[in-house]
């Protein structure tokens, strides 16, 4: 029994040193909480204090889906610079371009008392600071796209900067101007198509015109000809062939015996 005390012991040792530690710790503490306390507050008041002198930023996201069109799958010219694969490659360049911001700044209003010229047109420094001001919001504005399967598409956008009111509005008014824009893309590329195939069809409308023109003046020509089955025609043509050979032969005989 003794000796199960004593390997007892043992075993609990290093748990009483660090029970012990930590005794002597809380006490130090205990006695010296002045000591921490007072330094602990004073750090935090200056970091509080610093982080006022910081400049603040500001954020805003949203997300819309993006979905493969029926009618654009079937087009059979729409493989390069109407598919879905093609407007999924290039959407953040798409987004974030200067052509889009800079139309996302004029809805907006921005930047606001811009002067203007006589026609309604801004001026040559109105334009510049728009086009600054387009620059600086496309750097601030972040894509990330998700693709749950291969004909839909998850767009999230995200604005981080100092602006804490222009955030929200940015980023809808960049969803609604790309949403726009792409339709206003597909519209003029369909109505292309649609001039396209309308040619095309003329042409073999005429093509066609012309070779039934063609046929109704060969079934003229030849009345007992049917182009339906060129296989009679070849055994009437040999018929006729092998009737010409036997009436040659008996022109000859007839010839002979004059």
């Amino acid at each position: 029994a003794l000796g199960r005390a004593e390997h007892a012991f043992d075993d609990d040792r290093p748990f009483a040193e660090v029970r012990k530690t930590l005794h002597d710790a809380l006490r130090l503490l205990s006695q010296h909480r002045w000591m921490f306390f007072v330094p602990f507050c004073m750090v935090t008041y200056a970091a509080f204090i610093s982080s006022l002198y910081f400049p603040r930023t500001y954020s805003a996201t949203t997300s819309f889906e993006v979905r493969n069109d029926p009618v654009m799958i079937n087009l059979p010219m729409s493989a390069g610079a109407a598919s879905f694969k093609y407007f999924r490659n290039t959407m953040v360049r798409d987004l974030t371009s200067f052509e889009c911001m800079s139309e996302v700044v004029d809805k907006l209003g921005l930047p606001r008392d811009a002067e203007r010229d006589a026609e309604g047109k801004l001026t040559t420094e109105s334009a510049r600071s728009r086009d600054s001001l387009a620059r600086s919001y496309g750097a601030n504005v972040n894509v990330s796209v998700t693709s749950p399967s291969e004909l839909v598409d998850i767009v999230k956008m995200a604005y981080t900067g100092p602006d804490a009111t222009i955030g929200r509005a940015l980023v809808d008014q960049l969803k609604k101007t790309y949403t726009r824009r792409t339709m206003a893309w597909i519209h003029e590329f369909l109505v292309k198509q649609r001039d396209y195939f309308l040619r095309e069809s003329q042409d073999a409308r005429e093509e066609l015109s012309r070779a039934e023109r063609e046929d109704t003046r060969l079934r003229l020509e030849n009345p007992y000809v049917n182009p339906t089955d060129p296989g009679a025609i070849s055994s009437k043509l040999a018929q006729l062939e092998s009737e010409r050979r036997e009436l040659q032969i008996r022109k000859r005989e007839y010839e002979t015996e004059l």
